[in-house]
């Protein structure tokens, strides 16, 4: 017998992946092309042209656009990730799969994302979005603990991830072994989605809370609900780590490593005076900033 307490994570929990599976896909494949633009532009001013070039991406997550897209372009890509990835297996080992990793949270999900054909039509978007074929010719995609890479030292040219980092408990060592396997020269990108911000903690609800403000949408969470009461779930695999906790790492390991924090845009019209009053342990640029983007080159 589920008790009251037990049936409302049970409903909060339909609710924060229905809200994963129902969002616009569209809009999802136009910010991952965005973003692939942006590394393939980062990697290619400090390594020049990247035909040949071996890239390594950390999370590379259930739809891996940005280990397809790469491979798309010609690159040798690896795309790693704890969770359940297998872009050619067919429906029994995928539901299989996921649930021997992720148990029967695992399978809901993957029968779901099935369903309602994610794949399929997230793959449709990123061609619609890039204006080319989006081929896998030259990828390939492990199961992989980021903390404990099973990879030989100085084997990439590039080591890049997207809102991966916020996931990992022991960011200095992903950080510590992602200079392990770069080889000399080899350059480092990773936009990390900061704990802080309203976003940040990845509820579906505030996925784009420009969009929320210009809509005047209604929200299942109250803005900044994972800093405070947590009335609706959230994603508990983040770390909760500040920007300047990232920095301090990357600095340490990386001598030039070099920082841009991003706005959460649309975040500034919900920090009302109440809100900012109960958030007063954070700053406002803790909590109005998404993104950080850190870039560096192994000397």
């Amino acid at each position: 017998m589920i008790n009251a307490s037990g049936m409302s994570r049970l409903v909060g929990l339909i609710r924060f992946y229905w809200g994963i599976l129902t969002r616009d896909d569209r809009v999802h494949s136009a910010a991952q092309w965005n973003e692939f633009l942006r590394v393939r532009d980062v990697l290619e001013t400090k390594l020049g042209n990247l035909d040949g070039k071996r890239i390594l991406e950390l999370g590379c997550g259930r739809f891996y656009p940005t280990t397809l897209l790469l491979s798309s372009s010609g690159r040798l890509v690896l795309g790693i990730d704890t969770a359940y990835v297998s872009p050619q297996a067919r429906l029994f080992k995928r539901l299989s799969g996921a649930y021997r990793i992720e148990g029967s949270l695992g399978l809901g999900k993957e029968l779901a994302l099935t369903i309602f054909r994610k794949e399929r039509n997230y793959r449709a978007n990123l061609r619609r979005v890039s204006g080319s074929d989006v081929q896998s010719n030259n990828m390939n995609v492990a199961r992989m603990d980021a903390q404990n890479l099973a990879i030989s030292d100085d084997s990439f040219d590039a080591v890049v991830s997207i809102a991966t980092l916020e996931h990992i408990h022991d960011v200095r060592k992903v950080v510590e072994e992602t200079c392990r396997v770069l080889r000399t020269g080899g350059v480092g990108y990773h936009a990390i989605h900061l704990f802080p911000s309203l976003s940040g903690g990845h509820h579906p609800c505030w996925e784009w809370p420009d969009e929320v403000a210009r809509n005047h949408r209604r929200t299942e969470a109250p803005p900044w609900d994972h800093l405070r009461a947590q009335v609706a779930v959230f994603d508990k695999s983040l770390n909760g780590l500040r920007k300047e906790d990232y920095i301090s790492v990357f600095s340490d390991v990386f001598e030039k490593a070099e920082f841009i924090a991003e706005p959460d845009e649309g975040a500034q019209h919900f920090l009302t005076p109440d809100v900012r009053s109960e958030l007063r342990r954070w700053s406002d640029e803790d909590l109005l900033t998404r993104t950080l983007i850190v870039v560096y080159q192994k000397a």
